[in-house]
């Protein structure tokens, strides 16, 4: 073997060894309870699901992977009620993105924990400072049926379910 045929020869390999590597590059993996949005060139493509998957190499990107599981955003809401009494509420909220709305819930909403606390004070200043102390205390699972039906309706537009909404404490000052 001469010179040349020796340079051709590994030329081919190494040729080879990047198609293969190319190749195996495509495929990739998605966890259970999860969904991963697929790009090509920048534009949506699909979404993938769990299990083994491929993509064209050099022309599809993973944009993101979007958590399917039920998720929990905990907030202190303060307000006034009627009788001039400032309490803080702690609320806790439960949510999951809807497995198909992936699509929205990643391109329509850019920060949805910020989305969910707004809705949650826009209900809590709506409706505690029409009562008095000891009305709060004891409309607490009226006041988390409200802010459940409040976020369902809109949230559901973006992708998302509200599982749960608790109050789970009144303190006053």
């Amino acid at each position: 073997m001469d010179a040349t045929q020796t340079l051709s020869v590994f030329f081919y390999g190494l040729l080879a060894l990047f198609l293969v590597g190319t190749m195996l590059s495509g495929f990739f993996q998605v966890r259970t309870a999860e969904a991963v949005i697929i790009q090509r060139m920048g534009k949506f493509l699909r979404v993938a699901n769990a299990g083994i998957n491929f993509k064209l190499p050099w022309l599809d990107q993973i944009a993101a992977r979007i958590d399917l599981r039920v998720q929990q955003l905990a907030l202190d809401v303060e307000t006034k009620t009627k009788d001039n009494v400032f309490v803080k509420i702690p609320v806790s909220v439960q949510y999951h993105v809807i497995p198909e709305k992936v699509y929205e819930a990643f391109y329509k909403l850019a920060n949805p924990r910020q989305q969910i606390s707004s809705y949650v004070f826009n209900v809590i200043l709506g409706h505690v400072p029409k009562m008095i102390l000891d009305d709060a205390f004891l409309q607490q699972s009226d006041i988390a049926v409200a802010i459940k039906q409040g976020l369902d309706d809109v949230m559901k537009t973006y992708g998302y379910a509200i599982d749960q909404a608790l109050v789970t404490d009144i303190e006053p000052d």
